[in-house]
């Protein structure tokens, strides 16, 4: 072959397969004659290039903006979906709980209420109690003594029992 029909040939040179990249073939031989080697090896990778690109845009009209745009509009009408169900979700906890919260709230209320009538009441009947108690303890020199103090206008160590025996008796019906 003659040094002008090689130099030619290598414009015809067709890429098999542009996403694999096969080495350059040359001799060593041919770096000794530099202005040769440069200009196959240009044209190869022009080759391998050029195929490469066509490659790419084969692909880029397959998928098309179009095409991209429908599938983000589609993905994101997903995803809107999921979210309006989990707020949707989200707010009908939120209700239970603030129901929960407001029936206990309530609840705690009424059993505080209920304990301090509960106090209340006990205290009462203790001070009654202590009161009697004291009247008595008193009185208890003889039965037919009357009660010293300010307010038991003249009773009698009888009428204190009798007064004892009703409200320990009152006491008895109520916890029935």
């Amino acid at each position: 072959m003659s040094e002008s029909q090689e130099d030619h040939s290598f414009f015809d040179y067709q890429v098999p397969n542009a996403l694999l990249y096969k080495e350059f073939d040359y001799d060593q031989s041919e770096w000794d004659n530099i202005p040769t080697i440069l200009p196959r090896f240009i044209t190869f990778m022009s080759k391998h290039i050029e195929a490469l690109t066509e490659k790419c845009n084969e692909r880029f009209t397959q998928i098309s903006t179009p095409a991209l745009q429908s599938d983000f509009e589609s993905k994101l009408t997903e995803i809107s979906d999921k979210l309006d169900d989990s707020n949707k979700s989200n707010k009908e906890e939120q209700q239970k709980l603030s129901d929960r919260m407001s029936k206990l709230e309530a609840d705690i209320d009424s059993m505080l209420k209920q304990s301090r009538e509960d106090n209340r009441r006990k205290y009462q009947e203790c001070r009654e109690n202590l009161i009697l108690k004291t009247k008595m303890n008193n009185l208890s020199d003889g039965d037919s003594k009357e009660v010293d103090g300010g307010d038991n206008d003249g009773l009698k160590m009888d009428d204190l029992t009798d007064v004892v025996n009703e409200n320990d008796s009152h006491k008895e019906k109520q916890q029935q």
